[in-house]
């Protein structure tokens, strides 16, 4: 059972890791309305990049507060499912002294992330760290966009006047508002 992740919800969840000093980033859904400051849309989890070495400091935390593992992806990624619904989509971050991390991808290419990629938002009135627009764009390529990729993309056209990559720049019109589960077979972490 999918349960919408609202922005109390998010912020509860950053409260909760926040009781053990982990880094953590929003991503995803979420992270592009961090970025322009309000709900542009429903989202069924939230994603978050984490510290890699905070990594077991979040699991411990989130099954305290009654999470558990579901489709455990390590290292690349793992989600954390609560009875009432919540879903945490995971994805720890190996990072160099430089401030450069990076996801590992087993048999795959790893995904970069460049220390000026690490940024804040804001979710109502409280600031949250999040990844830039240009590192959303970067994790929206390399596979056929959904519905919902579609409508954060153009969010960051429209909102932040971030240039539309294709496939995007050529998707059709309408504005969808529904959050469809991510597929599992994508080349890029599922940053719903």
């Amino acid at each position: 059972m999918h349960h919408e992740m609202t922005a109390a919800g998010v912020l509860s969840i950053l409260d909760m890791f926040a009781r053990v000093h982990a880094r953590l980033w929003i991503a995803g859904g979420w992270g592009i309305d961090t970025l322009v400051g309000e709900q542009t849309r429903p989202h069924a989890d939230l994603d978050l990049i984490v510290d890699a070495r905070d990594e077991q400091a979040t699991i411990d935390q989130a099954q305290a507060a009654g999470f558990s593992m579901h489709d455990d992806l390590r290292p690349t990624r793992f989600v954390l499912h609560h009875p009432d619904g919540r879903e945490i989509d995971m994805h720890p971050v190996i990072f160099e002294p430089d401030g450069n991390g990076r996801q590992l991808v087993p048999g795959g290419t790893d995904f970069h992330y460049p220390a000026h990629c690490f940024t804040t938002g804001t979710i109502g009135d409280r600031r949250v760290p999040c990844i830039t627009a240009e590192q959303q764009v970067v994790f929206h390529l390399g596979y056929d966009p959904l519905e919902k990729d579609i409508a954060d993309m153009r969010v960051l056209h429209t909102r932040r006047h971030i240039p539309l990559p294709a496939p995007y720049a050529h998707a059709s019109d309408h504005d969808p508002t529904s959050d469809v589960p991510a597929s599992t077979t994508r080349e890029a972490p599922a940053l719903d």
